[in-house]
């Protein structure tokens, strides 16, 4: 192999290379995104329970005081 074709094939390696790592890295950017909104969907769940539970929590206590005076 003369020099030329060794650096041909080095170059060619080099570039199989960066386009898997690009790719790699599209794909990891694209499960970073999806873990990112759903971590976004189970916060925004997260909060609707924690404001029902605040609602809750008033009518459990009369409910309890109501019991306790029966």
């Amino acid at each position: 192999m003369s020099m030329t074709e060794l650096e041909r094939h080095l170059l060619d390696g080099l570039e199989k290379i960066q386009q898997e790592f690009r790719l790699s890295q599209k794909n990891q950017d694209k499960y970073l995104a999806d873990l990112k909104a759903r971590q976004k969907r189970q916060e925004e769940n997260l909060n609707q329970l924690t404001e029902s539970f605040e609602e809750l929590e008033p009518l459990l206590h009369r409910l309890n005081s109501a019991l306790q005076h029966k």
